[in-house]
């Protein structure tokens, strides 16, 4: 089984801009939103005990750069989340150095504020430092650790902090594979689903919804692009020295260096990672057109290839 969770670190928590897309049996079978972060977390669990194998990509940073770990002591990923989940809010609400973006300018950091995979992904990522301001993703990730903390604690493996399992979690972009789409468009979101995903890849009866909100659409092309790649789903490799404090974006293809939406895009992909928002000064992404309540749907059309089913 194949998930993609198109994240929001909103301090309403109410799900409304956090999309899910599931993947079972090679059937695209689910996109819907409305579950707050617990309520997902306990939606993993269980979709993890129904099924023989599971990977679940959520769109938000998993670590920080490697200086600032060590200089917290942190020698592992379950350290970054276990502290992220006992003082994560107090670093958000406090956002003195080296957060920034509410109340302080941008600090001057003993280290870089980007992380190795962020370089080696390329566009213009942001620093999970930034916690307001336009693009502002490190709200949803010091938020997003705790569920990782809880994840962690309930049987998943945290990819590439640990190796993978029958059931893990893994980071992603979703514009590493949207490639460019002008995603405030419910026009030009659609001519991408219809350009590129049969309806034996997705049913029309997805396409509308999908293509209503960027948020659902990431959610949805994300889930996509893992069942293309459950080849490199199925032999995920083990993380080195710095993957296993600092995390790493999967990747579609089997090097991490070359992302698919860059073999479309050379010049690059100039673009963010969904911003999670707290109030007017990190606005999401266009939230009006989602529903406030889950939708379900089911349909019948297989995605050739999935291995996690």
């Amino acid at each position: 089984m194949l998930v993609a969770i198109d994240w929001s670190g909103r301090v309403d928590d109410t799900g409304r801009t956090t999309w899910m897309a599931v993947i079972e049996d090679g059937v695209f079978r689910r996109l819907e939103n409305g579950r707050s972060r617990p309520e997902l977390r306990a939606e993993l669990i269980r979709l993890r005990d129904r099924t023989a194998r599971l990977v679940a990509g959520i769109d938000f940073a998993f670590g920080f750069p490697q200086w600032y770990a060590k200089a917290n002591g942190w020698t592992c990923g379950r350290d970054i989340w276990r502290a992220a989940c006992r003082d994560g809010e107090s670093w958000l609400i406090s956002a003195t150095g080296p957060f920034w973006g509410r109340t302080t300018t941008r600090p001057q950091h003993p280290g870089d504020p980007l992380r190795q995979t962020e370089h080696e992904t390329g566009g213009s990522p942001r620093s999970i430092f930034q916690i307001g301001g336009a693009g502002a993703v490190g709200t949803g990730s010091v938020r997003g650790m705790r569920v990782l903390h809880e994840l962690a604690e309930a049987g998943f493996a945290i990819w590439p902090f640990e190796p993978a399992g029958d059931a893990t979690i893994i980071e992603i972009y979703p514009r590493l594979l949207t490639g460019k789409v002008v995603k405030s468009s419910a026009r030009a979101c659609l001519q991408h689903l219809n350009a590129h995903y049969p309806k034996d890849e997705m049913p029309d009866l997805f396409r509308g919804m999908a293509a209503a909100t960027e948020d659902a659409f990431d959610a949805a092309v994300s889930a996509l692009e893992m069942a293309r790649a459950h080849d490199v789903l199925c032999h995920l490799p083990d993380g080195d020295d710095i993957d296993r404090i600092e995390g790493r974006i999967w990747s579609p293809l089997p090097g991490r260096r070359t992302p698919i939406a860059q073999r479309e895009h050379p010049e690059g992909l100039n673009g963010d990672r969904s911003p999670n928002t707290d109030g007017p000064e990190e606005r999401g992404r266009a939230g009006g057109r989602c529903t406030d309540r889950p939708v379900l749907l089911n349909a019948g059309r297989r995605v050739d290839g999935s291995c996690r089913g």
